[in-house]
């Protein structure tokens, strides 16, 4: 009976060291892909910056965390700007919640406060 116990005891420790947490997705280098062209995403504490896979476009956005799972996206600056790139609206903020993690990818889910009945959904995947 202890070595049942035991056995399932250390599978749950297991279980629980393996599983990603949304800390696991604060900083780093990641890709947003979609159909349209795939987005480069590199984060650090303060700010993320996206790179279109093209290279003609590349922004810099403040980032909040509200949670462990939720942060906001605040546009701070055009870092390369193509004639076609529209301007970005100033007091637009994305809020993006993390739903679900994988090991080396997350699901989202995202909001404006510009365009309230509009929700994004998607996968970011960690590339470092």
């Amino acid at each position: 009976m202890k070595a049942i116990f035991l056995l399932i005891f250390l599978a749950c420790i297991g279980f629980t060291q393996a599983q990603t947490s949304c800390n696991d997705f604060h900083t780093g280098k990641f890709v947003l892909k979609a159909p349209g062209g795939n987005t480069l995403i590199e984060r650090n504490e303060k700010y993320q910056f996206e790179t279109a896979e093209d290279g003609k476009v590349k922004i810099k956005l403040k980032v909040t965390w509200i949670s462990e799972c939720v942060y906001e996206l605040r546009f701070d600056s055009f870092i390369k700007k193509s004639k076609s790139t529209r301007d970005w609206p100033k007091n637009m903020v994305l809020t993006v919640e993390i739903l679900e993690t994988t090991s080396n990818a997350y699901h989202f889910l995202a909001t404006s406060n510009i365009f309230p009945d509009s929700k994004t959904d998607g996968m970011i995947e960690k590339l470092e």
